[in-house]
């Protein structure tokens, strides 16, 4: 197996801040998440799931949250296929 360290940067580039976001990413084969940092990883067979520390589930415009991990797997993976999930903030004007 084969081991890296992946480092992932999330930028809102909205005018709206990023709540209860969460990143699923796609894997094909056999995998050992050995550490994470950040936030919580679940390794569910086909994909990976990062769910963000409590300091880092919010985003606001125009800035970034990182994470990052080091996984063994087969080869040194470049990731494609990823869902990125999350809430807009929006302000309600009163009526």
């Amino acid at each position: 197996m084969v081991g890296a360290q992946y480092d992932i940067t999330v930028t809102n580039n909205s005018m709206q801040a990023i709540s209860d976001w969460y990143i699923q990413i796609g894997i094909h084969d056999r995998t050992k998440i050995d550490s994470y940092w950040s936030g919580e990883i679940f390794n569910e067979g086909i994909e990976i799931t990062f769910i963000p520390s409590v300091d880092s589930e919010k985003i606001l415009p125009g800035d970034d949250e990182s994470f990052g991990f080091i996984m063994y797997s087969g080869v040194v993976r470049r990731f494609q296929e990823f869902t990125f999930t999350g809430s807009y903030e929006i302000e309600l004007e009163e009526l």
